[in-house]
């Protein structure tokens, strides 16, 4: 009897739980309307009889509500038709208007049809409303049909009472949908909480597959640098090109799918600082050349003459959605052209909006594609059969990037026409408009930097391989390094001997990086210049970097350039 009785079970959906209340307190009203008309009041027999059959079909509804829950929806139907029933001869047979028990029907019609399940609510209150308008208009204009059989002192108990229940049913109404609101609250608070812990655990995973994948990675593509730079034969090189290719291809894949969980974590940050535009541009160009030529194809780009050259801006992210943009193009055209052009829309004063454009003469894109081109993991043709290859990840990016810096991208496209790929977006125009130099070829190691920079360093790396390749890139660079294979071990070197310069690695046995340079920082009276080389490249690990109380970080895998600039940054210290 308990699960007929019960007020509340968190078990059963809402609707059910509604109809089940709505029974259970019509039962008990009914059963009250028994009690008050047929013993308490002692009015007119009909209105006795009527509340007995209400009760008796309410409870009946109940226990069958309970044991067969496929007649839901019927039970539903025939509960609203006859509580419209019951209404209307309780509204005749006990005063009508003035009796006050008719209330509790039109209380408990609305609370259940309103939080009820069924598309058809709203006709089921027009029908209540239309009944209830029916009752009065038949009342006033023949009353002598309103059974009046109640003297003043029944009609203030019966009125007091109709009250004092019409209270506690909503009362109890309320009560329910506020449980039934802390439930979905409290459902929608651990769904919170285990998508913020899923997002925290992704990127956790993110940031220590990139650290193991780039670890080895450091070392196939800093060893087919210096094989390259040995001078070696035709089919050497060839091999060590293959190496080179396949290596950058997977960095960009790692590179991608950390941008876009940074992106996605709302992390990305902008760097606004000076750049050449015609830099960046034909560093996109040069990235992209090599598979353009691979495939035939003629990649060009023009610049409007009236555009200024040095802006302040990201130029490294707009560097990225131009190789973005240019890679796609030759990715998917076979034969034919590539153009990037860059033009000026608009100009108030310091500021210039650009828009720039990508287009090519491609197999173009469906229409049907179109509109979700940019959502992340999206690849026109996602088949096993697919042409192409690649993680579905850089027009995400490059819309974001694009967005970060308040501006627009979008893309025009006819199948088996071509494509072109538009983004907009306003820069800060510069005083000074003197040209940045170009940067050298990154394989060229420069055998003098030691000469130039007299710097004494230690490497603290861990892995034998990236060891052995930092080692070998210093000693071409005219350096004698000194090593260290832990935190601890360094500590102990730089109790001894007085270097210029750490190149410190972060993940570490027995004692890391960030702990080893807090330990120097605090400990050492000769403070060198501690640069972080290490594979952790997100944005917490930088921020952890310089919060332990490095001066730098370099990522890997180890850009010969990058680290020749690092070293030429940090000379100043000698």
């Amino acid at each position: 009897m308990k699960i007929y009785l019960s007020f509340y079970n968190s078990n059963l959906p809402f609707h059910e739980q509604i109809l089940k209340q709505a029974l259970l307190a019509l039962t008990f009203i009914s059963f009250y309307c028994c009690v008050l008309y047929g013993y308490l009041l002692s009015t007119s027999s009909p209105a006795f009889i009527n509340a007995i059959l209400s009760t008796v079909i309410f409870f009946s509804l109940l226990l069958y509500s309970n044991k067969d829950k496929e007649k839901l929806a019927w039970i539903e139907t025939f509960f609203r038709t006859y509580t419209l029933i019951a209404l209307s001869l309780n509204w005749v047979f006990t005063n009508g208007l003035h009796g006050g028990s008719g209330y509790f029907f039109l209380l408990l019609i609305g609370f259940h049809t309103i939080a009820s399940a069924s598309r058809y609510y709203l006709t089921f209150i027009i029908i209540t409303l239309l009944n209830l308008l029916l009752l009065l208009f038949f009342e006033y204009n023949y009353p002598q049909y309103i059974e009046a059989n109640l003297s003043s002192t029944a009609m203030f108990w019966s009125s007091s009472c109709n009250l004092f229940i019409c209270f506690i049913i909503s009362s109890l109404a309320l009560v329910l949908v506020k449980k039934e609101y802390d439930k979905e609250h409290k459902s929608v608070i651990e769904k919170q909480n285990r998508l913020i812990a899923a997002n925290n655990a992704r990127s956790r995973f993110l940031a220590n597959i990139s650290h193991e994948i780039r670890t080895p990675l450091n070392g196939v593509m800093g060893m087919a640098s210096l094989l390259e730079a040995s001078k070696p034969n035709s089919e050497q090189k060839e091999y060590v090109q293959t190496i080179k290719v396949s290596s950058k291809r997977l960095l960009k894949i790692i590179n991608e799918i950390l941008d876009y969980s940074k992106a996605e974590a709302g992390k990305t940050e902008l760097r606004v600082e000076a750049f050449s535009l015609i830099e960046c541009i034909q560093d996109a160009i040069n990235i992209t050349r090599s598979k353009a030529l691979e495939k035939g194809l003629l990649l060009t780009y023009s610049i409007e003459k009236n555009i200024p050259n040095i802006l302040s801006s990201d130029g490294g992210k707009i560097q990225q959605v131009l190789v973005n943009l240019i890679g796609n193009a030759i990715k998917f055209t076979e034969k034919g052209t590539v153009h990037l052009h860059v033009q000026r829309t608009s100009k108030t004063g310091q500021k210039v909006v650009l828009e720039f454009s990508v287009q090519d003469s491609g197999i173009g894109i469906p229409k049907e594609s179109l509109g979700n081109l940019f959502e992340a993991f999206t690849q026109v043709d996602d088949s096993r059969t697919r042409l192409q290859s690649g993680t579905g990840l850089g027009l995400a990016i490059s819309k974001h990037f694009v967005e970060l810096m308040d501006g627009i991208i979008w893309v025009n496209s006819i199948e088996k026409q071509g494509s072109t790929f538009y983004f907009s977006i306003e820069l800060e125009v510069l005083q000074n408009q003197t040209s940045i130099t170009m940067p050298n070829d990154p394989i060229i190691i420069d055998h003098e930097i030691a000469n130039k920079t007299s710097l004494d360093i230690l490497l603290v790396e861990d892995d034998k391989i990236n060891r052995l390749l930092a080692v070998r890139i210093l000693e071409k660079m005219g350096y004698k390094p000194d090593t260290a294979t832990n935190g601890q071990e360094a500590i102990e070197v730089l109790k001894k001997n007085a270097y210029n310069l750490v190149l410190m690695d972060i993940q570490m046995p027995i004692l890391d990086g960030l702990e080893a340079t807090q330990i120097i920082r605090k400990e050492l009276s000769y403070q060198p210049t501690i640069i972080a080389m290490t594979a952790n490249t997100m944005l917490e690990d930088k921020r952890l970097c310089e919060a332990a109380g490095m001066d730098d970080f370099l990522a890997k895998p180890i850009d010969v350039k990058s680290l020749e600039e690092m070293l030429f940054k940090w000379r100043k210290n000698v």
